[in-house]
């Protein structure tokens, strides 16, 4: 009894030591099968305080059974603890064995069986469960070495001697060592499986720290360990350093201030050990660094920090990433959104058949849509309706090379409005997509429409003007001419309206123009056009009339109309009118013919006192004395009848002439001198006017380059071109050679055409003057204003000046029309760059006028007329010496 007390407290111990120890060792780790060794060996210790307790109270069949229990149980948690390190399920043999043993004991207890036949089937159990434990561990590919031999046979020997011990256990002498040798056996097992299980974390750490080398070996991120204390520098750093700071991992080694290289100057505070000893022990940091190419990369670093146990960071980990790519996309986005969310037009972002998959604040605002509706809806969703069909098309020529377009889309609530769009493709994260910036055009069109409409209309009556007008003309001429019809054109002129104006004022002038204009409108058809020209001129176009009297119906109904009372402002008048009337084809095949023509009928009926008056070819008592000027004209320049007169540009502003206009005249030997007006156009007829044009532009320049000659300052000499001239193929050949045999320089020439010439061959007069200009030649558009040219043309023109016709500075203080004409061709000449010349000022008051529309360069007889070469040389001596006062007492 003194040597089986002993054996089984000393058993006792060590099992309970090793129970400690296994848990603990689960406390560290965490593996489950350390966790269930632990609660095993635990159990087989109130196993053996079970035994211990049977050899004071030995007849206690409670204590037996539970040393039997524990036996069991322990047995079998140690099995499945062992199944569980190797890698194995646990046999579902060992359960049912298990069970059967259980179920043994509960026999014994109530049949009352003896100890031995008691004990002998648990012992037997837990023996093969050693045995089978043993051969397992032996077995085992998951473990190796000595350690697995060594705890594979103390099992089996365990497991032999638990299966005998029932039957050492009737031999007194051998009891108290069947204990040693148990307990000797029992530790054999505990730290062989210690042994073997650290020998498994060995070769796991051997091979994770294989793996942590091929993975830092072949990342593209950075990793690295820089250590501060004791002495500063770095302890590892992946090879990837090369390819992210362009260092060598020996070079990084050299230098234990490298890390403060590749960071900022401002970032090194953050870098020091007391900076750090305040952050946490995991931190994620953006750095600016600097590779050694002197290049700035973004860096997001993942750094733990190692302290000691006062808190100082020795050391610390990191894992750096190249971000730029990320951090410059970043950024761009940030841009973008930005610029989206604050830009005024609409962004849409559209998948290749259309879908929208983003859009921009505007696009919420404008259509009135929210965000997720929008999101659900297509292109053909926002299009009006007469526009869907032309989507398919727009989004295909948008992916091929972009557009840009207009079209019309529609709001939420039905409205429809115009819209530009520029559509191309681009890449939206991995997805081709179509980008667009669609831009609400509706205040655009209404201006470019109020523009259109103001180029095109009289501002004063809303009727079309002169442009527009003789623009219907053509068309109807054109379409007349191809269908064989007649079309009428009137002249209408307002008799004593210029004593309503004067008696009466301006704005009862206005008022009167406004009130005919809108009854003219009443008298004709819708397909009909009533114009106002100018002051209180009229015209009136009445295509595909079938006959003479049927314009003369419109006359009467006119003059009907015009000849009743008129009361505004509590004033009664009464007014007529004289209608000239011209007919195509008779009186004329071409616009200008045929409104000179309805102009002569006008002044003919007004002379004879009728209402209206159509053109007849008697009406020009001339045409006689035409064909004798005809035959004259032919002999005039060889005869050296012609000469060049000139009349002054002066600069009101400098107070001087900076330039004269070459106007020729015919001293015929019988009529004397006769005018430009008089034969210009005959000689233009006859084909004449290219020989007068090319000697007046010889002479012209010979004058002006004598004057230079004699000391006079630069003058530029402006010389007409007819459009006959201009139409000649060598005309660029033959101003070329006059200024070369003259030696005058070409900035010092300007050619000046007509509206109208111009706009003949728009594309040959482009030609013309591009190739003028390149010489240095001066273009000026002369009597602007009279003609019927695009402005789109005219932006086109390489001109340089545009002249003001002497019709609109007669009456520019009287009629408020003409003043807005010349304003606006003012302002239109400014914002082309070009400079203005107003012609025909003959008063101070029209001087004054053109003063306040800052308008500077002029001609007229308030100046000068037309002189002769010497009276203008003694001019430009008289000019060289007096001041701008003098210069209009001239």
């Amino acid at each position: 009894m003194s040597w089986i007390t002993p054996s089984i407290a000393a058993t006792l111990t060590g099992t309970f030591f090793l129970t400690v120890v296994y848990w603990y060792i689960y406390t560290q780790y965490r593996e489950k099968f350390m966790a269930i060794w632990a609660i095993s060996w635990l159990i087989y210790t109130a196993r053996l305080v079970f035994e211990l307790s049977m050899q004071f109270v030995p007849d206690m069949r409670v204590l037996l059974v539970a040393q039997q229990l524990t036996s069991l149980i322990s047995g079998v948690l140690l099995f499945w603890g062992t199944t569980i390190f190797v890698g194995r399920s646990m046999s579902r043999w060992m359960v049912y064995l298990a069970a059967l043993d259980g179920m043994w004991i509960t026999f014994g207890i109530f049949t009352g069986l003896t100890r031995i036949w008691l004990n002998l089937p648990t012992f037997v159990f837990i023996g093969l469960i050693f045995i089978w434990s043993g051969i397992v561990f032996l077995r085992s590919k998951e473990i190796g070495g000595l350690g697995q031999k060594f705890t594979g046979w103390a099992f089996i020997l365990w497991g032999i001697h638990k299966g005998n011990y029932p039957f050492i256990g009737q031999i007194s002498w051998l009891v108290p060592w069947g204990y040693w040798f148990a307990a000797l056996l029992e530790f054999m097992v505990a730290f062989g499986a210690l042994n073997v299980y650290f020998e498994k974390m060995k070769r796991h750490l051997v091979a994770s720290e294989e793996r942590f080398r091929l993975l830092a070996e072949n990342a593209h991120d950075l990793i690295y360990r820089y250590r501060f204390l004791p002495d500063p520098g770095f302890e590892y750093v992946s090879p990837s350093v090369v390819s992210v700071l362009g260092y060598t991992p020996e070079e990084v080694y050299a230098d234990p201030n490298s890390i403060y290289k590749v960071a900022l100057p401002e970032d090194h505070h953050r870098l020091l050990p007391s900076t750090l000893a305040n952050e946490s022990s995991d931190e994620t940091y953006i750095f600016q660094w600097r590779r050694k190419d002197e290049k700035m990369i973004w860096v997001e670093n993942r750094i733990v920090f190692m302290k000691d146990g006062d808190g100082k960071v020795t050391a610390m980990e990191g894992i750096a990433r190249d971000i730029t790519e990320r951090k410059m996309a970043e950024d761009a986005l940030k841009r973008y959104r930005l610029l989206s969310e604050h830009a005024g037009d609409i962004i849409l972002f559209l998948r290749q058949d259309g879908q929208i998959i983003d859009v921009n604040d505007a696009a919420v605002k404008v259509y009135g849509y929210n965000r997720k509706e929008l999101l659900g809806m297509s292109a053909y969703d926002l299009r009006a309706p007469e526009t869907k069909s032309s989507l398919a098309e727009n989004l295909l020529q948008a992916e091929l090379m972009g557009i840009l377009f207009e079209t019309y889309h529609q709001r939420k609530d039905g409205s429809v409005f115009p819209v530009e769009i520029s559509l191309q493709s681009t890449m939206f994260g991995d997805e081709r997509v179509l980008f667009g910036i669609v831009r609400d055009i509706s205040e655009r069109k209404k201006a470019e429409e109020t523009i259109n409409h103001l180029a095109y209309h009289d501002p004063l009556t809303d009727l079309p003007n002169r442009i527009l007008f003789y623009d219907r003309l053509n068309m109807a001429l054109a379409h007349a001419r191809r269908n064989r019809q007649m079309v009428a054109v009137m002249f209408l002129d307002l008799d004593r309206f210029k004593y309503v104006n004067d008696m009466m004022g301006h704005a009862m002038g206005d008022h009167l123009l406004k009130d005919v204009a809108s009854q003219l409108a009443k008298c004709v058809r819708s397909d009909d056009t009533v114009a106002r020209i100018g002051g209180d001129e009229f015209t009136i176009l009445l295509p595909e009339i079938g006959r003479e009297e049927d314009a003369a119906k419109v006359a009467k109904k006119i003059n009907e109309v015009l000849k009743k009372p008129w009361v505004i402002n509590n004033h009664e008048f009464q007014i007529t009118a004289s209608i000239g009337i011209v007919l195509y084809p008779n009186d004329g095949e071409d616009a200008e013919t045929l409104t000179k023509n309805a102009d002569t009928a006008m002044y003919r009926a007004k002379e004879q006192g009728d209402n209206y008056q159509f053109y007849t070819p008697a009406m020009n008592a001339k045409s006689i004395e035409r064909l004798e000027m005809e035959q004259s004209l032919r002999k005039a320049l060889e005869q050296n009848e012609f000469e060049v007169y000139y009349q002054p540009l002066v600069d009101i502003r400098a107070g001087r002439i900076i330039g004269v206009e070459a106007l020729v005249r015919w001293h015929h030997p019988e009529r004397g001198l006769i005018l430009p007006l008089e034969f210009i156009s005959l000689a233009e007829d006859t084909g004449q006017i290219i020989q007068i044009g090319e000697w007046v532009l010889l002479t012209a320049c010979e004058q002006n380059k004598e004057w230079q000659d004699a000391g006079f300052p630069p003058l530029r000499v402006a010389v007409n071109l007819s459009a006959c001239q201009f139409r000649q193929k060598d005309l660029v050949e033959t101003v070329s050679k006059v200024l070369m045999e003259t030696g005058v320089d070409p900035h010092l020439l300007e050619l000046e055409i007509t509206e109208s010439t111009a706009m003949q061959d728009v594309e040959l007069t482009i030609s013309v003057l591009k190739s003028l200009r390149e010489m240095g030649v001066r273009i000026a558009i002369d009597d602007f204003g009279t003609g019927y040219s695009s402005l789109s043309y005219l932006r086109r023109f390489p001109i340089t000046t545009l002249k003001v016709d002497r019709s609109f500075v007669r009456d520019v203080l009287a009629d408020v029309e003409d003043a807005a004409i010349v304003a606006t061709i003012i302002v239109l000449a400014n914002n082309l760059k070009l400079k203005v010349i107003v012609e025909g000022v003959e008063t101070e008051e029209q001087l004054a006028f053109f003063e306040q529309q800052e308008c500077f360069e002029m001609q007229g007889f308030l100046f000068s007329k037309p002189e002769s070469a010497d009276k203008i040389g003694k001019l430009l001596k008289r000019y060289m010496a007096q001041t701008r006062k003098a210069l209009r007492s001239v």
